[in-house]
């Protein structure tokens, strides 16, 4: 003879157990911020850092570092952003510089919807720029695909 659980007891015996008052509510003031994740800068042409789909919700320049707001899907495994800087400056005034922001996903099985900032330390781009043109006030436009408009400033002077 086959033994039935009785659900809707064992979902009323739950029920019973919660208490609304024990319920917190929490606003998006209420979440403090998480830091910025440190992505890699690279100098390599060969574009194989990670092809992977993101949206790039937005990207600033300020100081030494790129912040980036992308999403993803996934959830499951590690995600790594990768800056990868073009081997050459492109010759104009201000001087440029081609850039992707390279998404390696692992394999993420997952698809819950990420949002997260990431931060790109440019004295890379500084100390190769001070190789090829000198020291002194200097100006570098960075052109990373995915960045709508004239690309962004980077403007150093030591």
């Amino acid at each position: 003879m086959k033994r039935r659980i009785a659900y809707p007891i064992l979902l009323l015996a739950v029920a019973a157990c919660y208490n609304s008052a024990d319920t917190v509510a929490v606003e998006p003031d209420d979440v403090e911020p998480s830091e910025p994740i440190a992505g890699r800068v690279v100098v390599d042409d060969s574009r194989s850092w990670g092809s992977d789909s993101y949206v790039l919700n937005s990207a600033a320049i300020k100081g030494d570092e790129l912040t980036v707001n992308v999403s993803y899907g996934g959830g499951c495994r590690t995600h790594v952003f990768t800056l990868v800087l073009s081997a050459t400056f492109a010759e104009s005034d201000p001087v440029q510089l081609s850039a992707e922001l390279a998404h390696e996903a692992s394999d993420d099985p997952c698809q819950a919807w990420l949002t997260e900032d990431y931060v790109f330390d440019l004295s890379l781009v500084k100390s190769r720029y001070r190789t090829s043109y000198g020291s002194g006030p200097a100006k570098v436009v960075l052109q990373i695909d995915g960045v709508s408009g004239d690309g962004l400033v980077y403007q150093f002077t030591a």
